[in-house]
């Protein structure tokens, strides 16, 4: 039973004495073997029991180096005459982790878990009588377990401060490695610690038959040069490893490990690590000892580290990495066995990766030292990046092993935690640098979802230019003023010359030849002889189509003209391209002022650059880059980045062009013949995944998998013309339609969209669009975006560059003045559901995502089940939402009736009939359609809620009309 001391309210108060002797009083001094004091630890006189332990030690033990500094960090924390105020229970009461207390506790409690778990006895039954065969960790953890076990006998005579002190300490130290015994117990089988619970795989087979005399001892001069087109191939279809900070943990000076686990247990034994050391073995192990097991070399600590860009850091350079993943790429043996071993290591180094960065602070190794969230998650972030390159490289060598299919899942999943936490800090490192907040959100968010162009999009800075002094410090996720050229005042725009001292004249055409051949709808060419410019029948001649943007300052027309320094730069280009002939066509240039010659002109932009023989981009971001002495990737990236890409006029003059050629600062360059994205994909000179192209310049793809559209034999659907415009701006929406018009079939007449002018000409230009191609996807219209606001034109989408949907293969309907007619399958309300009274929720098994209005239970007497039906917002307008009407129906496009699967999903459109009663007789024939009012789309998610007929009858009901013709309004 163990007595109290009220005037002293410590938790425990058992007390040892440290005297310089091996009496009980310290009369007598005595010399340790290494010349030091010896010094002798005892709990007695306060505790008493037959199982503590008592040693003789020295000022130079380790143990006892940490147990002192942990006393004195105690004393430091607790002033004298706070003692006695403590209460019992203090350390848990307060919450004190080991990241809040000093190192010397972390690398106790880490040795005394490491000798004992919590849930065991913490160590066999002692001796009253000093023994130098013991340790000063047997003397704390004798005190522990006395403690835990509360059955010795305590005696109050002669306690004093320093008494004190030492039970504080026992206090603090039980609770510290109690709790730290449980943290490591969570940790599982995904920890690369010796204490981790290991799982099923067999970590023998990764270590089975290893030839150790096969192992590589591995050099700088057997890495491939930085320059070398094995590192450009890797890097171009692997990525950039980020450079991974290095904690100083010892990874020179040991036996080669074949698992991860050995690896970090060989470089423990001999060490007393705190958290601290812990971490920054994890790392080794995640890098060091991860690249040795999988490509069978020894490694040097000085083969990959460097200082870092801070005085006194150290890296793992991500660039010698690349190297490395670059030699292992042609050394690697296409062996079986050796390929499930590596997978078996890997998949072992995702578990551990995962632990670490989906942790928190008490189970993440980082957070547990006391390093900061952000250092343990951008210590994942760059260890990740390592491992994902040695993923698919494993994927190309073992393809047919079914583990490797697992693990590049785990790779590719675009809703993996770790891999969102990539792409968060990839966005903001690019915002740091000076990227547009409204190009890298959406490409970050949806777009751009392969690894390989993230990690080089994350090495690379914004390129600026003249047009663009301040970069894009005043655009917003929601807008680029660069691309919306709201930066631009066209009262007072003016062309720019080629140098900024220059001040040559302008050189403006013979307006009435241009007036006279557009008039006559011949596409004028110009030429220019060094004075003069003359214009030429398009037909008559090859010519050069300019495709550029304003911003960059050579926008103007026919009536003011351009600078002359401009005229010639440009000419020089067309002398270089087609051989001495030097005709082109410009915008700038060819289209007038005038109204009835603009709107022949503007008609007649398809047709200009569909005909001539080479298209030029000029873009003073992609200018600045020089081809040849630049790694292919990095320009196809600045293309990608470019306002050029970004542009919604622009996307036609790339889709048209027989010859697409930019210019770079060393001169014009066909990307598309010096990649060979033309040729098969065996023989294509980049190596380039198709996904990963498209991710890039999505014009490129289509034009790799179109080919024929870039000679006007064959034209874009209305689903892949939303795509590509879905990355692109237009400063003035009305210009949409005008932009894509040329590339659709049937041919639009594009002078008639251009004379529609006035209120609301963008939608009435977009109404007059669609009446036009006549067969449209009916899928619009169950999809959630912006749409027209027009009467008979309310399913119908606002923009092409918003629109989702267009898919001609699940239908068309016909589009007529009185709205879309088309086939549905009908699903009929019993009673209108009003959405301005009370519905019956769901009860939260489908959770309301952003622009989701409301979600209820609908049930389907036929078939006696039920179903979550959400109802999008209103997205017809900007302005005020107005009511929702009651709805009387919901139309599919494909027969709900026939599905039996529980917990898909559905798209569907709420209507409005006009005539509920007559929804039964119309609608079976074309020509006697039922009438509908477009409401909203909707999502439909089958479920399997049992349903009692009480609560039924509280449910909107619906019955199955099957297929309808139907009048969309």
């Amino acid at each position: 039973m163990a007595l109290k001391l009220p005037e002293k309210k410590l938790g425990l108060s058992m007390h040892s004495t440290e005297t310089q002797n091996g009496g009980d009083k310290g009369d007598e001094s005595d010399t340790h073997e290494f010349g030091a004091t010896a010094i002798r630890l005892s709990w007695k006189p306060t505790l008493d029991g037959p199982d503590l332990v008592e040693v003789m030690t020295h000022e130079a033990d380790v143990h006892y180096g940490l147990y002192r500094d942990c006393i004195q960090r105690l004393q430091s924390m607790y002033p004298d005459a706070s003692l006695t105020s403590i209460t019992p229970n203090e350390f848990s009461a307060r919450g004190l982790s080991l990241a809040q207390l000093c190192r010397p506790f972390g690398r106790l409690v880490n040795c005394l878990a490491d000798t004992a778990r919590s849930d065991e006895a913490p160590v066999p039954e002692g001796s009253s009588h000093p023994s130098s065969s013991r340790s000063v960790v047997d003397f704390i953890l004798s005190g522990m377990r006395a403690v835990l076990s509360k059955s010795h006998t305590l005696s109050t005579s002669g306690a004093n401060e320093s008494d004190l002190y030492r039970a504080l300490f026992l206090d603090c130290i039980t609770h510290l490695w109690r709790h730290d015994s449980y943290l490591r117990a969570r940790t599982g089988a995904h920890s690369l610690m010796p204490w981790a619970r290991r799982h099923s795989h067999p970590e023998e087979l990764i270590s089975q038959e290893l030839n150790l005399q096969a192992l590589f001892p591995l050099s700088e001069v057997d890495l491939p040069d930085s320059h070398s087109e094995e590192v450009q191939r890797t890097q171009s279809t692997l990525g950039s490893p980020l450079d991974i900070p290095w904690f100083k943990a010892r990874h020179d000076g040991y036996p080669f490990c074949a698992t991860l686990t050995d690896y970090v247990g060989a470089r423990r034994c001999d060490t007393f690590p705190s958290l601290r050391d812990d971490a920054a073995l994890w790392v080794s192990a995640m890098t060091f000892g991860l690249f040795e097991a999988v490509t069978r070399a020894r490694i040097r600590e000085s083969l990959l580290i460097v200082p870092g860009e801070r005085q006194g850091e150290l890296v793992l350079s991500g660039a010698r990495i690349l190297r490395l993943l670059a030699w292992w790429r042609s050394h690697a043996s296409p062996d079986v066995t050796y390929g499930q071993r590596v997978v078996l290591m890997l998949d072992q180094a995702f578990s551990a990766l995962n632990m670490e960065m989906e942790g928190d602070s008490t189970t993440s190794l980082f957070r547990r030292a006391g390093f900061h969230r952000n250092m343990s998650q951008a210590v994942g972030r760059a260890v990740m990046r390592s491992l994902f390159p040695f993923v698919s490289l494993a994927f190309q060598l073992w393809r047919d092993l079914p583990q490797i299919a697992d693990l590049l899942d785990l790779v590719r999943d675009s809703r993996d935690q770790k891999r969102v936490g990539l792409l968060a800090s990839s966005k903001e490192s690019m915002r740091q640098a000076g990227w547009c907040p409204g190009m890298v959100a959406p490409w970050l968010a949806g777009e751009l979802k392969n690894i390989p162009i993230i990690s080089a999009f994350s090495k690379l800075g914004p390129l600026t230019s003249q047009s663009l002094p301040h970069g894009h410090h005043y655009c917003t996720e929601s807008d680029c003023y660069v691309l919306n050229g709201t930066h631009l005042d066209i009262s007072t725009y003016q062309p720019r010359h080629v140098r900024p001292s220059c001040d040559c004249e302008f050189i403006r055409l013979p307006l009435d030849d241009i007036v006279r051949a557009l008039l006559e709808g011949v596409v004028p060419t110009l030429v220019y002889d060094g004075t003069r410019l003359h214009v030429r029948p398009a037909h008559s001649t090859a010519y050069l189509a300019i495709s550029h943007i304003w911003v960059d300052g050579m926008g103007s027309t026919t009536e003011q003209g351009l600078p002359k320094c401009v005229i010639a730069r440009i000419s020089s280009l067309v002398q270089t391209l087609l051989a001495n002939r030097g005709a082109f066509w410009m915008d700038s240039l060819c289209i007038p002022t005038s109204r009835a010659p603009r709107k022949r002109g503007i008609s007649l932009m398809a047709t200009a650059f569909r005909d001539a023989a080479k298209v030029l981009v000029i873009d003073d971001t992609i200018r600045a880059c020089a081809w040849e002495s630049r790694l292919w990737e990095e320009n196809l990236l600045r293309i990608a980045t470019s306002r050029w890409s970004r542009r919604m006029w622009t996307l036609q003059d790339g889709l048209l062009a027989h010859e697409l050629w930019f210019e770079f600062e060393d001169g014009p360059v066909n990307v598309e013949e010096r990649l060979g994205l033309w040729e098969p994909p065996r023989t294509n000179k980049g190596n380039l995944p198709p996904a990963c192209l498209y991710s890039l310049v999505p014009v490129l793809t289509f034009r790799a998998d179109h080919r024929r559209a870039a000679s006007g034999s064959a034209s874009i659907s209305l689903s892949e013309l939303a795509q590509l415009l879905r990355s692109r701006i237009a400063t003035r929406p009305e210009d949409e339609t005008l932009v894509f018009s040329g590339l659709l079939s049937p041919r639009i007449n594009i002078e008639l969209l251009v004379s529609i002018t006035g209120p609301d000409v963008a939608e009435r230009r977009m109404r007059c669009l669609l009446l036009q191609l006549r067969d449209i996807p009916r899928d619009f219209t169950v999809h959630h975006m912006p749409r027209l606001t027009l009467p008979c034109f309310t399913w119908a989408p606002r923009s092409l560059s918003t629109a989702r949907g267009g898919n001609m293969d699940l239908g068309t309907g016909i589009c007529t003045e009185h709205g879309l007619l088309a086939q549905y399958f009908v699903a009929r309300f019993i009673k209108p559901l009003n959405f301005q009274g009370a519905l019956f929720e769901h009860p939260g098994h489908v959770q309301d995502g952003p622009g989701v209005l409301s979600s209820l239970l609908v049930f389907d007497n036929a078939r006696k089940r039920t179903f979550i039906l959400q109802v999008w917002e209103d997205t017809k307008s900007d302005s005020l939402v107005e009511p929702m009407p009651a709805v009387n129906a919901l139309l599919f496009l494909n027969s709900l009736a026939d599905s039996e699967n529980t917990g898909s999903e559905e798209l569907c459109a709420a209507v409005c009939s006009p005539n509920p009663s007559e929804m039964d007789r119309l609608g079976h024939e074309r020509d006697s359609p039922q009438r509908a009012e477009y409401l909203r789309p909707c999502v439909v998610h089958r479920t399997t809620f049992p349903t009692s007929s009480a609560v039924a009858e509280n449910m909107p009901v619906i019955e199955y009309l099957g297929g309808r013709w139907v009048l969309l309004t």
